[in-house]
Protein backbone atom coordinates (compact mmCIF):
# COMPACT_ATOMS: atom_id res chain seq x y z
CA UNK A 1 0.00 0.00 0.00
CA UNK A 2 3.17 2.62 0.78
CA UNK A 3 5.37 2.24 -2.75
CA UNK A 4 4.61 5.69 -3.72
CA UNK A 5 7.56 8.42 -4.97
CA UNK A 6 9.76 10.06 -2.67
CA UNK A 7 8.00 13.53 -1.37
CA UNK A 8 10.28 16.44 -3.20
CA UNK A 9 11.71 19.50 -1.48
CA UNK A 10 9.56 21.65 -4.04
CA UNK A 11 6.18 19.73 -2.70
CA UNK A 12 7.44 20.24 0.85
CA UNK A 13 7.44 23.57 0.33
CA UNK A 14 4.37 24.04 -1.31
CA UNK A 15 3.09 22.11 1.02
CA UNK A 16 4.13 24.10 3.82
CA UNK A 17 3.18 27.87 2.16
CA UNK A 18 -0.70 25.93 1.93
CA UNK A 19 -0.88 25.04 5.27
CA UNK A 20 0.27 28.63 6.55
CA UNK A 21 -2.51 30.20 4.15
CA UNK A 22 -4.79 27.82 5.33
CA UNK A 23 -3.94 28.48 9.21
CA UNK A 24 -4.65 32.40 8.35
CA UNK A 25 -8.05 31.43 6.62
CA UNK A 26 -9.47 29.65 9.75
CA UNK A 27 -8.11 32.29 12.09
CA UNK A 28 -8.35 35.70 11.24
CA UNK A 29 -12.02 37.32 11.46
CA UNK A 30 -13.33 34.44 12.90
CA UNK A 31 -14.72 36.76 15.84
CA UNK A 32 -16.75 38.57 13.43
CA UNK A 33 -18.76 36.31 11.29
CA UNK A 34 -22.49 35.61 12.14
CA UNK A 35 -23.15 32.41 14.43
CA UNK A 36 -24.54 28.70 12.57
CA UNK A 37 -26.98 26.84 12.97
CA UNK A 38 -25.53 24.01 15.15
CA UNK A 39 -23.00 26.63 16.70
CA UNK A 40 -25.95 29.43 17.95
CA UNK A 41 -27.92 26.03 18.87
CA UNK A 42 -24.70 25.75 21.79
CA UNK A 43 -23.57 28.90 22.63
CA UNK A 44 -26.78 30.71 22.22
CA UNK A 45 -26.56 34.61 22.73
CA UNK A 46 -23.82 36.12 24.43
CA UNK A 47 -24.47 34.58 27.58
CA UNK A 48 -24.52 31.11 25.86
CA UNK A 49 -27.63 29.56 26.67
CA UNK A 50 -28.11 25.65 26.07
CA UNK A 51 -31.34 24.11 26.98
CA UNK A 52 -29.83 21.01 28.52
CA UNK A 53 -26.65 22.21 30.23
CA UNK A 54 -23.59 20.22 28.92
CA UNK A 55 -20.29 19.69 31.16
CA UNK A 56 -17.85 21.08 28.42
CA UNK A 57 -20.59 24.27 27.22
CA UNK A 58 -19.80 25.01 31.25
CA UNK A 59 -16.82 24.73 31.42
CA UNK A 60 -16.41 26.98 28.02
CA UNK A 61 -18.47 29.57 29.96
CA UNK A 62 -16.19 29.79 32.92
CA UNK A 63 -13.36 30.26 30.90
CA UNK A 64 -13.91 32.20 27.82
CA UNK A 65 -17.00 33.97 29.30
CA UNK A 66 -17.63 36.27 26.14
CA UNK A 67 -14.41 35.92 24.08
CA UNK A 68 -15.93 34.50 20.69
CA UNK A 69 -12.53 34.52 19.37
CA UNK A 70 -11.29 32.25 22.03
CA UNK A 71 -13.71 29.49 22.09
CA UNK A 72 -13.70 29.89 18.12
CA UNK A 73 -10.15 28.86 18.30
CA UNK A 74 -11.19 25.11 19.65
CA UNK A 75 -11.99 24.96 15.84
CA UNK A 76 -8.83 25.49 13.93
CA UNK A 77 -7.04 23.28 16.65
CA UNK A 78 -8.92 20.34 16.35
CA UNK A 79 -9.41 20.28 12.66
CA UNK A 80 -5.46 20.73 12.70
CA UNK A 81 -5.31 17.55 14.93
CA UNK A 82 -7.62 15.96 12.57
CA UNK A 83 -5.57 16.81 9.59
CA UNK A 84 -2.10 15.27 11.88
CA UNK A 85 -3.42 11.99 12.33
CA UNK A 86 -4.13 11.89 9.08
CA UNK A 87 -0.47 12.21 8.37
CA UNK A 88 0.58 10.27 11.27
CA UNK A 89 -1.23 7.03 10.30
CA UNK A 90 -2.00 7.92 6.97
CA UNK A 91 1.82 8.18 5.80
CA UNK A 92 2.51 4.64 7.52
CA UNK A 93 -0.65 2.89 5.73
CA UNK A 94 -0.42 4.47 2.54
CA UNK A 95 2.40 6.37 1.44
CA UNK A 96 3.87 9.85 3.08
CA UNK A 97 3.51 11.87 -0.39
CA UNK A 98 -0.13 10.24 -0.71
CA UNK A 99 -1.42 11.65 3.10
CA UNK A 100 0.31 14.67 2.27
CA UNK A 101 -2.05 14.74 -0.99
CA UNK A 102 -4.79 13.92 1.23
CA UNK A 103 -4.23 17.11 3.60
CA UNK A 104 -3.41 19.12 0.44
CA UNK A 105 -7.20 17.79 -0.61
CA UNK A 106 -8.32 18.55 2.64
CA UNK A 107 -7.19 21.91 2.95
CA UNK A 108 -8.70 22.83 -0.49
CA UNK A 109 -12.47 21.88 0.10
CA UNK A 110 -14.81 23.82 1.18
CA UNK A 111 -17.14 22.26 4.28
CA UNK A 112 -14.81 21.23 6.70
CA UNK A 113 -12.42 24.38 6.17
CA UNK A 114 -15.84 26.54 6.46
CA UNK A 115 -16.85 24.64 9.79
CA UNK A 116 -13.56 24.60 11.32
CA UNK A 117 -14.22 28.94 11.73
CA UNK A 118 -17.08 28.31 14.23
CA UNK A 119 -17.18 26.04 17.19
CA UNK A 120 -19.67 23.43 17.56
CA UNK A 121 -18.60 19.61 18.50
CA UNK A 122 -18.86 18.27 14.79
CA UNK A 123 -15.29 19.18 15.18
CA UNK A 124 -14.87 16.56 18.29
CA UNK A 125 -16.44 13.70 16.40
CA UNK A 126 -14.30 14.36 13.10
CA UNK A 127 -10.83 13.73 15.12
CA UNK A 128 -12.59 11.07 17.10
CA UNK A 129 -13.66 9.03 13.91
CA UNK A 130 -10.32 9.93 12.65
CA UNK A 131 -8.29 8.71 14.95
CA UNK A 132 -10.32 5.65 15.07
CA UNK A 133 -10.22 4.76 11.54
CA UNK A 134 -6.89 5.03 11.17
CA UNK A 135 -5.93 3.78 14.17
CA UNK A 136 -8.35 0.44 13.93
CA UNK A 137 -6.35 0.27 10.17
CA UNK A 138 -2.92 0.57 11.44
CA UNK A 139 -3.76 -2.22 14.22
CA UNK A 140 -5.53 -4.73 11.76
CA UNK A 141 -1.53 -4.70 9.75
CA UNK A 142 0.46 -4.43 12.98
CA UNK A 143 -1.18 -5.29 16.11
CA UNK A 144 -0.36 -1.85 18.04
CA UNK A 145 -2.29 0.75 19.12
CA UNK A 146 -4.79 -0.43 21.58
CA UNK A 147 -4.88 2.78 23.34
CA UNK A 148 -5.99 5.04 20.80
CA UNK A 149 -9.11 3.27 19.48
CA UNK A 150 -10.14 3.03 22.96
CA UNK A 151 -9.62 6.32 23.78
CA UNK A 152 -10.92 7.24 20.44
CA UNK A 153 -14.03 5.81 20.81
CA UNK A 154 -14.86 6.93 24.20
CA UNK A 155 -14.52 10.45 23.07
CA UNK A 156 -16.40 10.42 19.56
CA UNK A 157 -19.37 8.53 21.79
CA UNK A 158 -19.57 11.59 24.26
CA UNK A 159 -19.48 14.05 21.11
CA UNK A 160 -22.40 11.76 19.29
CA UNK A 161 -23.37 8.65 20.86
CA UNK A 162 -25.60 7.73 17.91
CA UNK A 163 -23.27 8.62 15.09
CA UNK A 164 -20.01 7.37 16.70
CA UNK A 165 -21.93 3.83 17.85
CA UNK A 166 -23.14 3.33 13.54
CA UNK A 167 -19.50 4.48 12.97
CA UNK A 168 -17.27 1.78 14.80
CA UNK A 169 -19.57 -0.63 14.31
CA UNK A 170 -19.85 -0.59 10.57
CA UNK A 171 -16.00 -0.09 10.00
CA UNK A 172 -15.12 -2.54 12.48
CA UNK A 173 -17.61 -5.42 10.67
CA UNK A 174 -17.09 -4.36 7.37
CA UNK A 175 -13.24 -4.60 8.07
CA UNK A 176 -13.66 -7.97 10.21
CA UNK A 177 -15.47 -9.95 7.33
CA UNK A 178 -13.60 -8.53 4.30
CA UNK A 179 -10.18 -7.96 4.82
CA UNK A 180 -8.36 -10.74 4.48
CA UNK A 181 -6.56 -9.95 8.23
CA UNK A 182 -9.73 -9.30 9.50
CA UNK A 183 -9.87 -12.05 12.33
CA UNK A 184 -6.80 -10.10 14.31
CA UNK A 185 -9.59 -7.41 15.20
CA UNK A 186 -11.53 -10.04 17.46
CA UNK A 187 -8.44 -9.24 20.08
CA UNK A 188 -9.83 -6.08 20.53
CA UNK A 189 -13.27 -7.29 21.82
CA UNK A 190 -14.43 -4.00 20.09
CA UNK A 191 -18.18 -4.66 20.08
CA UNK A 192 -18.19 -5.16 24.10
CA UNK A 193 -16.46 -1.86 24.99
CA UNK A 194 -18.46 -0.27 22.29
CA UNK A 195 -21.65 -1.36 24.76
CA UNK A 196 -19.76 -0.64 27.74
CA UNK A 197 -19.17 3.33 26.30
CA UNK A 198 -22.75 4.13 25.21
CA UNK A 199 -23.93 2.22 28.41
CA UNK A 200 -21.29 4.73 30.20
CA UNK A 201 -22.07 7.94 28.32
CA UNK A 202 -26.14 7.27 28.82
CA UNK A 203 -25.27 6.92 32.58
CA UNK A 204 -23.52 10.14 32.86
CA UNK A 205 -26.15 12.09 30.84
CA UNK A 206 -28.75 10.74 33.37
CA UNK A 207 -26.72 11.62 36.63
CA UNK A 208 -25.13 15.26 35.36
CA UNK A 209 -28.24 16.27 32.61
CA UNK A 210 -25.27 16.56 30.69
CA UNK A 211 -26.89 15.95 27.48
CA UNK A 212 -24.94 14.29 23.97
CA UNK A 213 -22.89 17.03 22.74
CA UNK A 214 -23.98 16.81 19.58
CA UNK A 215 -27.07 15.18 17.53
CA UNK A 216 -26.63 13.02 14.34
CA UNK A 217 -26.23 16.29 12.12
CA UNK A 218 -24.23 18.38 14.83
CA UNK A 219 -24.16 21.44 12.97
CA UNK A 220 -27.78 21.65 13.02
CA UNK A 221 -28.60 21.20 9.20
CA UNK A 222 -30.93 19.12 7.76
CA UNK A 223 -30.78 16.09 6.50
CA UNK A 224 -30.69 17.76 2.79
CA UNK A 225 -29.04 20.52 3.31
CA UNK A 226 -26.09 18.70 4.94
CA UNK A 227 -25.78 16.16 1.97
CA UNK A 228 -25.87 19.15 -0.71
CA UNK A 229 -22.93 20.78 1.61
CA UNK A 230 -21.20 17.49 1.22
CA UNK A 231 -21.41 17.73 -2.68
CA UNK A 232 -20.73 20.95 -3.27
CA UNK A 233 -17.29 20.74 -1.02
CA UNK A 234 -15.92 18.41 -3.36
CA UNK A 235 -16.02 20.94 -6.42
CA UNK A 236 -12.77 21.63 -7.21
CA UNK A 237 -11.79 18.00 -7.18
CA UNK A 238 -15.30 17.02 -8.58
CA UNK A 239 -13.84 15.04 -11.50
CA UNK A 240 -11.02 13.38 -9.44
CA UNK A 241 -13.96 12.06 -6.69
CA UNK A 242 -15.58 10.75 -9.47
CA UNK A 243 -12.63 8.96 -10.53
CA UNK A 244 -11.98 7.14 -7.23
CA UNK A 245 -15.48 6.19 -6.53
CA UNK A 246 -15.84 4.59 -10.80
CA UNK A 247 -12.84 2.81 -9.67
CA UNK A 248 -14.03 1.72 -6.00
CA UNK A 249 -17.12 0.36 -7.99
CA UNK A 250 -15.33 -1.49 -10.75
CA UNK A 251 -12.79 -3.38 -8.19
CA UNK A 252 -15.07 -4.22 -5.69
CA UNK A 253 -15.43 -7.97 -4.90
CA UNK A 254 -12.02 -8.35 -6.04
CA UNK A 255 -9.04 -9.53 -3.73
CA UNK A 256 -7.45 -5.83 -3.93
CA UNK A 257 -6.43 -4.53 -0.03
CA UNK A 258 -6.63 -0.87 -0.79
CA UNK A 259 -10.63 -0.46 -2.38
CA UNK A 260 -11.41 -3.31 0.81
CA UNK A 261 -9.59 -0.38 2.92
CA UNK A 262 -11.16 3.04 1.01
CA UNK A 263 -14.95 1.61 0.21
CA UNK A 264 -14.99 0.22 4.12
CA UNK A 265 -13.82 3.70 5.50
CA UNK A 266 -16.43 5.25 3.11
CA UNK A 267 -19.63 2.94 3.97
CA UNK A 268 -18.80 3.37 7.90
CA UNK A 269 -18.64 7.53 7.12
CA UNK A 270 -21.83 7.67 5.24
CA UNK A 271 -23.45 5.19 8.22
CA UNK A 272 -22.05 7.49 10.81
CA UNK A 273 -22.88 11.16 8.95
CA UNK A 274 -20.20 13.50 10.29
CA UNK A 275 -17.53 15.48 8.74
CA UNK A 276 -15.26 11.96 8.46
CA UNK A 277 -17.07 11.52 5.27
CA UNK A 278 -14.78 14.19 3.61
CA UNK A 279 -12.01 12.98 4.87
CA UNK A 280 -12.31 9.85 3.36
CA UNK A 281 -13.46 11.24 0.14
CA UNK A 282 -9.96 13.46 0.17
CA UNK A 283 -8.01 10.49 0.46
CA UNK A 284 -9.51 8.44 -2.51
CA UNK A 285 -9.15 11.97 -4.46
CA UNK A 286 -5.47 11.80 -3.58
CA UNK A 287 -5.07 8.12 -4.81
CA UNK A 288 -6.05 9.84 -7.98
CA UNK A 289 -3.96 12.09 -8.00
CA UNK A 290 -0.74 10.74 -7.38
CA UNK A 291 -1.89 8.04 -10.17
CA UNK A 292 -2.98 10.54 -12.71
CA UNK A 293 0.53 11.53 -14.08
CA UNK A 294 1.78 7.72 -14.82
CA UNK A 295 1.74 6.21 -17.85
CA UNK A 296 -1.47 4.45 -18.89
CA UNK A 297 -3.97 6.24 -16.55
CA UNK A 298 -7.28 4.75 -17.55
CA UNK A 299 -9.27 7.53 -16.11
CA UNK A 300 -8.39 10.73 -18.05
CA UNK A 301 -11.79 10.88 -19.53
CA UNK A 302 -13.93 10.70 -16.35
CA UNK A 303 -11.59 13.61 -14.33
CA UNK A 304 -11.92 15.79 -17.68
CA UNK A 305 -15.38 15.16 -17.66
CA UNK A 306 -16.41 15.50 -13.92
CA UNK A 307 -13.87 18.74 -14.43
CA UNK A 308 -16.17 20.31 -16.78
CA UNK A 309 -19.60 19.08 -15.47
CA UNK A 310 -18.58 20.76 -12.07
CA UNK A 311 -17.69 24.50 -13.87
CA UNK A 312 -21.18 23.94 -15.76
CA UNK A 313 -22.86 23.48 -12.22
CA UNK A 314 -21.01 26.41 -10.89
CA UNK A 315 -21.50 28.24 -13.89
CA UNK A 316 -25.71 27.82 -12.93
CA UNK A 317 -25.17 28.03 -9.26
CA UNK A 318 -23.14 31.78 -9.83
CA UNK A 319 -26.60 32.69 -11.60
CA UNK A 320 -28.80 31.97 -8.89
CA UNK A 321 -26.45 33.72 -6.51
CA UNK A 322 -26.71 36.91 -8.28
CA UNK A 323 -30.37 36.77 -9.03
CA UNK A 324 -31.29 36.17 -4.83
CA UNK A 325 -28.53 38.92 -4.42
CA UNK A 326 -29.93 41.26 -6.67
CA UNK A 327 -33.66 40.46 -5.03
CA UNK A 328 -32.46 40.75 -1.47
CA UNK A 329 -29.63 43.89 -2.02
CA UNK A 330 -30.35 45.13 -5.77
CA UNK A 331 -27.07 46.10 -7.39
CA UNK A 332 -24.84 45.55 -4.73
CA UNK A 333 -26.25 41.91 -3.97
CA UNK A 334 -26.24 41.48 -7.95
CA UNK A 335 -22.02 42.85 -7.50
CA UNK A 336 -21.33 40.87 -4.51
CA UNK A 337 -22.67 37.30 -6.12
CA UNK A 338 -21.03 38.02 -9.55
CA UNK A 339 -17.35 38.44 -7.49
CA UNK A 340 -18.12 35.35 -5.32
CA UNK A 341 -18.60 33.49 -8.77
CA UNK A 342 -16.05 34.53 -10.65
CA UNK A 343 -13.12 34.05 -7.96
CA UNK A 344 -14.16 30.34 -8.58
CA UNK A 345 -15.15 30.11 -11.82
CA UNK A 346 -12.32 32.01 -13.74
CA UNK A 347 -9.04 29.92 -11.60
CA UNK A 348 -11.49 26.97 -12.59
CA UNK A 349 -11.51 27.42 -16.32
CA UNK A 350 -7.70 28.14 -16.20
CA UNK A 351 -7.61 24.59 -14.09
CA UNK A 352 -9.46 22.37 -16.42
CA UNK A 353 -7.63 23.36 -19.84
Amino acid sequence: MSNVPTVSAAFLRFFSIAVILWLLVVILGNDIIALWPGEARVLGNSNWSYPIPTLLVRFLRITFADDLFGVRLIGPVLSAGSLLAVFHWGSRLFGRRTALITILVSLSIFLPNLLAKTFHFEQFLLVAQTVFALSLLYYLKTQQGKLWIYGSLFVGAFCSTLSMFLFACALFLLLRYRHPAGKTLDSLSLLPVLGTVVVARAAVAYFTLAAPLSSYFATGFSLGEWALLHVLSLLPWFGFALAGLWHLLRRTGKADETVIILSSLLLAALAGGGLFIQTVLALIIARQVGDFFRPGYPYRPVIVFGAVLQLVGFFFLAMYLMMTGFRELGGTGFRVGMALGLVYWIPGVFGVI
